[in-house]
């Protein structure tokens, strides 16, 4: 399995023993390239950047995400992933999700980029979040890579409660 939590829980199933798998990530390779269209645009954001990294669908935590957003104009809030569907997950209405979401000023969407360009935009990042709705199981047991990206880039990252994060108090702040 992926995650430490993930093995303990998996533990009451089995007497077989369980290995956790470690997690890892490519590395950026052309951080030093000189701008393209998508970073001159987040250049131009006001401050602070807070931004999400990855597959932009049913696991983002919309009733945290808009009320965040809506509160706090002050933020800029920067999407950076493909708009898809997760097939593993509950469904929920997407398209009217992401349009709420796409309504407000200081929200940016960027669709996809290769790896070497989104490290340069997750690099204008002030702040990198994870917010995944806790209340579907895959969620709360999961352990995104993108955590290690974000550590690798010298992000602070903000999360909603995913279990296996909490390894991490000094480096993850959970809300």
């Amino acid at each position: 399995c992926i995650s430490h939590v993930l093995k303990n829980r998996l533990r009451r199933f089995t007497a077989k023993p369980i290995t956790i798998v470690p997690q890892g990530f490519l590395t950026p390779q052309k951080l030093s390239l000189g701008g393209f269209d998508e970073l001159k645009i987040v250049e131009n954001l006001k401050k602070p950047r807070i931004g999400f990294c990855g597959s932009i669908n049913e696991r983002l935590d919309e009733h945290i995400l808009t009320p965040l957003i809506q509160s706090n104009p002050q933020w800029h809030f920067i999407f950076l992933g493909p708009i898809d569907h997760e097939p593993h997950v509950i469904k929920k209405d997407m398209e009217s999700i992401i349009l709420r979401l796409q309504s407000f000023a200081n929200v940016t969407f960027i669709s996809r980029l290769s790896r070497d360009k989104a490290y340069r935009i997750i690099n204008e990042f002030d702040i990198a979040m994870i917010p995944y709705d806790i209340s579907i199981d895959f969620n709360r047991y999961c352990y995104p890579m993108k955590l290690f990206e974000y550590f690798y880039m010298g992000k602070p990252v903000i999360a909603t409660p995913i279990v296996e994060l909490r390894r991490f108090p000094n480096y993850v702040k959970i809300g």
